[in-house]
């Protein structure tokens, strides 16, 4: 024997789980205000897309176009066919991903901040090239 003494409990023993009442299960919910401030703010999301959707959609019955900026063709039907291959593509990319680290949770913790750096760097060149001439992408 070593010397040390078991912990003493007070003898109470939680009826529901039979186990000592220090060791009593962690509450259902946690982070409740949490959830609650995620959810103000989705509904706020929500609200403001509709009231600026709603504005373009009048805007365009009315015949206003170009009072968007770069945002401008987005809701063209080629615009929203894009937007749907571009969500599709991520979330399978998503999905993939998600799958990858549950099977290999080690490499995947290793490789990614390289693959993550490479396309950050990719992005800021074509960015760059972009910028300097965005009608025909040579520098100037």
């Amino acid at each position: 024997m070593t010397g040390v003494m078991p912990p003493s409990y007070d003898g109470s023993i939680n009826p529901e789980t039979g186990l000592p009442t220090k060791f009593n299960p962690k509450p259902k919910y946690n982070d409740v205000w949490a959830f609650l401030l995620f959810l103000v703010q989705l509904v706020g999301f929500v609200v403001l897309s509709y009231f600026t959707i709603s504005k373009v959609v009048q805007d365009r019955q009315r015949g206003v176009k170009g009072n968007l900026g770069p945002l401008d063709g987005l809701f063209s039907k080629e615009g929203l066919i894009t937007l749907a291959i571009a969500v599709g593509v991520s979330s399978v990319f998503s999905v993939l991903y998600y799958l990858l680290t549950q099977a290999f949770p080690r490499q995947v913790i290793k490789v990614c901040p390289d693959l993550l750096s490479l396309g950050l760097f990719i992005l800021f060149c074509d960015m760059r090239t972009l910028l300097s001439d965005p009608m025909n992408g040579s520098y100037r």
